[in-house]
């Protein structure tokens, strides 16, 4: 069967970037697990909150920031909710990093306000009385991680697109440039391969290349609701779900392995009553993981590799959700022959150098 693209990967980025393909008049097919979007995106937290995720200003802090200026042309869609987001501190050494970090995002022109503990307290009541600051982020915000990939594959599928169920296990290969792909025992052919397929692009022969890795991370969710915004601190980070919040995350090495240990659980647990001691009464309701896709310099891979007809949207990392509609804006334009749509920093050909 033949398609004018493969979209291999039907997570967040996969399914944005087919809705976005098909909008373009592409008869695109994307391939992956079923249920789509069930292993990173599922078990994301959802937060959309690029003043939090960046360490220092620069491209990273640019692509997050224009990431989330196009999160809000989806408003009214996942449940999006942009309510602010805080950065708090627990000792004298985090209040200074967290001045710190309010000097350099006022000078990049960035809102941000300081607040001081009894403001704290007064925003969130359910937070520690042991809070020394805290970085007020109005831009933050969350959504419904969960419902993404099939909201953006219906949208996709309203266009023409196909979405076929099972594993790729190669990229096709033939003088210089991509055929299709193997998807079980059968042949997809397209001159247009984008490979979306996160933590797993590695196990797809034919790619050249052996440059993402999947990294852990272990969730608990509580059905208590100390918290109404996204909280970040004590290493983690609170998020309100529903009735009830989201606790995350560990950031662990261990292959494929997305099992839950108890070491995972005992670490959250300690990190949620941390910052909000009324969970100590509230045992969680329940644990999950995921693996998140890590290139070597934990920055995304994009767009054209060096073999014709190949693109990238993987090493998204623990940004996939805020990321994804605007990876597939900008892989788009690459494939449509914008040689300046992708920032050097994130140009997939680095994963061949």
């Amino acid at each position: 069967m033949s398609f004018d693209a493969v979209v291999v990967g039907a997570g967040v980025t996969g399914a944005a970037l087919t809705r976005r393909l098909a909008a373009d008049g592409m008869r695109v097919v994307c391939c992956g697990w079923e249920p789509p979007g069930r292993d990173a995106t599922w078990a994301a937290a959802g937060m959309l909150c690029a003043q939090a995720e960046a360490r220092a200003p620069g491209p990273f802090l640019d692509l997050l920031l224009a990431a989330e200026d196009r999160w809000g042309e989806l408003a009214g869609r996942f449940e999006y909710r942009r309510e602010g987001a805080l950065h708090v501190g627990l000792d004298a050494q985090e209040r200074e990093a967290l001045l710190a970090q309010r000097a350099w995002h006022v000078e990049r022109g960035l809102p941000v306000e300081f607040l001081e503990p009894s403001e704290v307290a007064w925003l969130e009541r359910g937070l520690s009385g042991e809070i020394t600051g805290a970085n007020f982020f109005p831009r933050g915000g969350q959504v419904n991680n969960r419902a993404i990939p099939a909201g953006f594959l219906d949208d996709a599928q309203r266009n023409g697109a196909v979405l076929r169920h099972g594993r790729v296990s190669e990229v096709l290969i033939d003088a210089g440039r991509t055929r299709g792909v193997v998807l079980g025992a059968e042949r997809l052919d397209a001159d247009l391969v984008v490979v979306a397929a996160g933590a797993w692009t590695d196990a797809i022969r034919g790619l050249g290349t052996a440059a993402i890795a999947p990294v852990r991370g272990q969730m608990l969710s509580f059905p208590a609701r100390p918290v109404s915004r996204p909280v970040f601190g004590a290493g983690g980070y609170v998020l309100p779900k529903g009735e009830g919040c989201v606790v995350g995350t560990t950031m662990e090495r261990v292959g494929f392995d997305s099992e839950v240990t108890e070491e995972g659980r005992a670490l959250l647990e300690r990190r949620a009553r941390k910052l909000c001691p009324s969970l100590a009464s509230a045992p969680p309701a329940a644990a999950w993981a995921g693996l998140r896709p890590a290139t070597a310099d934990g920055l995304p891979a994009l767009g054209p590799a060096p073999i014709e007809g190949l693109h990238f949207a993987v090493g998204l990392f623990r940004n996939g959700i805020l990321l994804a509609p605007l990876v597939a804006d900008l892989v788009a334009q690459a494939i449509e022959g914008d040689t300046e749509a992708i920032p050097p920093a994130f140009a997939a050909s680095r994963l061949y150098a």
